[in-house]
């Protein structure tokens, strides 16, 4: 009887403490697993993708990806007839390609994917809250079924301000804003191509459209310390004898579409009227997508408008590849924003890394490498939210200061401003390769402008009213109409406990907190984020040419994609 019953209570113990654990299993499971999720549309694009195409440019041979989620319906995913996206357009050369199988050249239909599938983790917001810049998915604050995503700008108790694209942040008990800054990854992350070497369009150069990058020609610098730009504008050489500096200078060319049309007509005319140097825009070559629709009904002297860019971007990255045949000299690179110069030297002699601003004798960080002498260097000059970044040789280097500085002396763009990128040397040789050029996100504050346009060009006569391409491109090129900058708008928005401030990447096409915020305070509770976007684990398969086979066992099965390994990668 004893040892019956005591196997009875060992049982029913064993099957309560077996209930006890597997519950809290389910719970642990429950809080820390990770979610599978799709992207539905592109506010976060391109970081992220909704449904899209992906292309490479037919001219210049860049990829890029252009969003297409206006092709179905965004509950049913239903085809929608009439919106296919028939025209996307190159964010480097501006080349216009045609997309519908009738109109493109080699008559090849391209297709649309389905947007990126993560995985989103309860995980680091059950030990901890979310940080900023944080890409997380959240409740919809106006619809409680619908699942967002975005980048958690502001936390609780901060007031905000969007304001000339960056982000301010002001502190309870402090009187002043102060500049948000993005950590080295995320800069690595959010920053946009303006410009890359390794695609020069082959049909640019034949048809005689100046080249960007321009030797400087000013000073009294002897002939021999100039730059020779190579014939297909790939690579630079120069060389600077003694205590010489050659510098050579970008210039922001671009083609529009009128002058992609008459290139497709023939060689053009020396009497041609090539554009002036513009300014650099928030140019969004994933919001490039035009239907036929929007084409039909669109006025030829407005079509692009909508991605083109109104807002001058001075915050700038550059970075390129240095071979150097000397023991001894200088390597240069220099950026500009707002007609201030902010220059970063090498020394080949020494191996140490110095940062200037002109006009500003305090501010004099170094950096020391272990790299010296005749060499391939790799270096990235960075100059984004009020602080200078290097990285060298693919590391990011520390300096002995602070490489942070205050505010910008000039709120508006100079005619500096035209030719904001320059490479130089001193007293060496060197050639340049793989030279890029990137900018920040511009964060839009939210104007809604009378046409239609998301801006934050309050008051503009120089563009509104009935803006057109011609009338942007001039006043890009016209300093003497700048003065329009200092009537741009500014946000602020106040967090409360728990409140969170949600902006997507892809600023002039994202339904945020910018626009809740007119219907409510905007923000998102704490208790609404489900978790944090960790990793692309299955971007858009790629379509095979001819099935793959695989051997398994005395079989070979066939598969008829591939995967898309390149984008797999995790969130920053």
């Amino acid at each position: 009887m004893t040892d019956d019953h005591n196997i009875s209570a060992n049982g029913f113990r064993e099957t309560i403490e077996s209930i006890v654990l597997a519950l809290i299993l389910a719970f642990l499971f429950r809080t820390f697993e990770a979610q599978a999720f799709e992207i539905p549309t592109g506010s976060m694009g391109p970081t992220l993708v909704g449904r899209h195409k992906d292309l490479r440019c037919r001219s210049c041979g860049f990829h890029y990806r252009v969003g297409a989620s206006v092709e179905v319906d965004p509950h049913t995913e239903v085809p929608l007839p009439g919106n296919d996206v028939v025209q996307a357009t190159c964010p480097l050369c501006r080349y216009p390609m045609a997309l519908d199988p009738a109109e493109a050249a080699d008559g090849r239909d391209v297709l649309s994917y389905k947007g990126d599938r993560i995985w989103v983790t309860r995980a680091p917001y059950t030990l901890a809250d979310p940080k900023r810049f944080d890409v997380a998915v959240f409740r919809k604050p106006e619809v409680s079924d619908e699942n967002y995503i975005k980048r958690l700008v502001g936390l609780p108790n901060e007031t905000l301000r969007i304001a000339r694209g960056d982000v301010y942040v002001r502190h309870r008990g402090e009187q002043q804003f102060s500049i948000v800054r993005k950590s080295p990854e995320k800069i690595r992350a959010v920053w946009l191509p303006v410009f890359d070497s390794d695609f020069v369009s082959p049909q640019l150069i034949e048809a005689g459209w100046p080249a960007r990058w321009q030797p400087d020609w000013q000073g009294d610098a002897p002939p021999e310390a100039r730059w020779q730009v190579a014939d297909n504008r790939r690579q630079f050489t120069a060389r600077a004898p003694g205590d010489e500096v050659a510098w050579i200078r970008y210039w922001h060319l671009v083609p529009d579409i009128d002058d992609w049309q008459a290139i497709r007509q023939g060689p053009l005319p020396r009497d041609y009227a090539f554009p002036r140097p513009q300014l650099i825009t928030d140019f969004c070559e994933y919001n490039s997508g035009l239907t036929a629709e929007a084409i039909r009904r669109t006025r030829p002297e407005q079509l692009g408008i909508g991605f083109l860019g109104l807002h001058w971007v001075g915050d700038l990255a550059v970075e390129c590849e240095w071979d150097v045949p000397d023991q001894q000299g200088q390597l240069l690179m220099e950026l500009i924003e707002g007609g201030q110069r902010f220059v970063c030297r090498f020394d080949v002699a020494s191996g140490t890394v110095d940062l200037t601003i002109d006009g500003r004798d305090d501010f004099h960080p170094v950096a020391r490498t272990s790299a010296h002498g005749p060499g391939n260097y790799r270096i990235a000059l960075v100059n984004f939210d009020d602080q200078l970044l290097v990285w060298f040789n693919d590391r990011l280097l520390r300096f002995d200061r602070p490489t942070t500085y205050e505010g910008l002396p000039a709120q508006r763009p100079t005619p500096h401003d035209l030719s904001p990128v320059a490479l130089g040397i001193r007293g060496c040789r060197a050639t340049v390769r793989h030279v890029r050029i990137f900018r920040d996100t511009y964060y839009i504050a939210g104007f809604q402008h009378g046409e239609g346009m998301l801006t934050d060009q309050v008051r503009n006569p120089y563009l509104f009213p009935h803006i057109t391409r011609q009338k942007l491109a001039r006043f890009m090129s016209t300093p003497s109409w700048w003065g329009a900058f200092d009537q741009l708008a500014t946000m602020n928005y106040e967090l409360r406990d728990g409140q969170y401030l949600a902006l997507g990447d892809n600023s002039p096409n994202s339904g945020d907190s910018r626009v809740w915020a007119a219907r409510g305070d905007g923000s998102v509770r704490r208790e609404q984020i489900l978790g944090k976007a960790l990793f692309v684990y299955w971007p858009h398969a790629w379509p095979a040419k001819a099935s793959i086979g695989i051997p398994v066992g005395h079989r070979t099965v066939y598969f008829p994609f591939y995967p898309n390994f390149r984008r797999m990668r995790a969130i920053r």
